[in-house]
């Protein structure tokens, strides 16, 4: 069943550690599916899409994440987008215990597409529980979209940032000055994804933690080969043993990102709900 943003909210207050997904690109990827034609899956292989959200809901979430990350291309963006927020509900609602849809958007985007977007939060505004501006390079083009958003939307916005091995995003702001900045403005969520390794997340948990009262959700990647910029491989066991670091660095949702596939995710509840008596 689907869980709004608003019961997502008191779960959230009542001290509820969740758990989110994996990534959906990566996967389809492994699936020999180009990566400029990951969003394109959600039209022309329906079944593909919600075959990989049941296997995370299959491995215990709390949350799945839309398959609408990607840059507009080749005329088909907005149906595209449209087709894979029906996909992650449609799984959401018929699973039989709680479940919520995070939205996922690329900062940069939301200014250009806001009557789009408008037009996709009104028809589901009572499905989604969470925006998620994820990856974000550029702190002001986040904060720049989060103030577009707020216009439309008052359920639960979050926002995660890539940060490199200095701890720094792309645009030079570090942890510390990211939770600084988006404390002062109408986030309810912060954290961090993807990333150049998977073992800097535990670091950047505590860093913003110190700093922040607000929700925090991390869905570190596997990490990126400096040859190619490819994601590295992680075993299942590792990212477990990150999640459960990150869980106790103050963490209030986890999931994965590039790399992190259904079997890291459910090892993850196996180590920390499962053997806790579960939720």
């Amino acid at each position: 069943m689907l869980v709004s943003s608003a019961t997502l909210r008191q779960r959230l207050l009542e001290g509820r550690k969740l758990l989110g997904d994996g990534a959906i690109g990566t996967e389809l990827i492994a699936l020999n599916v180009s990566p400029d034609e990951i969003l394109l899956q959600n039209c022309v292989a329906p079944d593909r899409v919600r075959f990989l959200h049941q296997r995370y809901l299959h491995a215990g979430v709390d949350l799945i994440t839309t398959n609408t990350f990607g840059l507009r291309q080749n005329g088909y963006w907005h149906k595209a987008v449209e087709a894979g927020v029906s996909h992650a509900l449609q799984c959401a609602q018929l699973t039989e215990r709680p479940v919520g849809v995070m939205l996922s958007l690329i900062s940069s985007l939301v200014p250009l597409e806001i009557d789009f977007i408008g037009e996709l939060i009104e028809r589901h505004k009572s499905d989604i529980a969470i925006i998620l501006l994820e990856t974000n390079t550029d702190i002001t083009q986040a904060v720049r979209a989060v103030s577009k958003l707020r216009s439309l939307w008052n359920g639960l916005i979050a926002v995660t940032s890539h940060f490199d091995v200095r701890l720094r995003m792309l645009d030079g702001t570090s942890v510390e000055e990211a939770v600084t900045i988006l404390n002062a403005n109408d986030v309810d969520i912060l954290g961090a994804n993807c990333g150049d390794a998977l073992d800097l997340f535990p670091e950047i948990a505590s860093l913003m933690r110190q700093r922040t009262r607000k929700w925090l959700l991390f869905q570190p990647g596997t990490g990126i080969k400096r040859q190619d910029r490819t994601p590295e491989s992680v075993a299942p066991q590792d990212f477990a043993r990150v999640g459960i670091q990150l869980y106790e660095n103050g963490a209030d949702i986890v999931g994965g990102c590039c790399g992190i596939g259904p079997r890291h995710i459910e090892l993850l509840y196996q180590t920390y709900f499962y053997s806790k008596g579960g939720r």
